[in-house]
């Protein structure tokens, strides 16, 4: 797509954009301003008034039926006695600690593979 360089546009394209530019700042600031007016002879009315405190009302009761505040503190409590079990269950290990613990378990296997081994089997009498 091919962008024309304002220089090469012929002097009558060039008045005419120019025209229709002007023509749409001019209805742009006229919508503006009508939009306006409509919006402040709105806001004037009472019902906008009325509807505007029902609207604010409800937000209130709304909030104070719906405080998150004690579900939240709940939520937190639960959430810390769970992890304080599960690290109470678990603990916390770094890998070091798992494999000092592994290689001790190996130990301790070897050690009664060993035992076993050299123990004879005992006859039944």
């Amino acid at each position: 797509m091919q962008i024309f360089e304002r220089e090469k546009m012929p002097e009558m394209v060039l008045l005419a954009m120019g025209e229709a530019q002007k023509r749409l700042t001019l209805l742009e600031g006229h919508a503006r301003s009508f939009v306006q007016d409509k919006v402040a002879y709105v806001r004037d009315q009472k019902v906008w008034h009325d509807v505007d405190q029902g609207l604010r009302d409800f937000g209130h009761k709304t909030a104070e039926r719906l405080n998150p505040t004690p579900l939240r503190k709940k939520v937190e409590d639960f959430s810390g006695q769970v992890s304080d079990r599960a690290f109470a269950t678990v603990g916390i290990a770094t890998k070091a600690d798992i494999k000092t613990i592994t290689r001790k378990i190996n130990r301790l296997k070897n050690d009664l593979r060993k035992i076993t081994r050299k123990q004879p089997a005992r006859k039944s009498a």
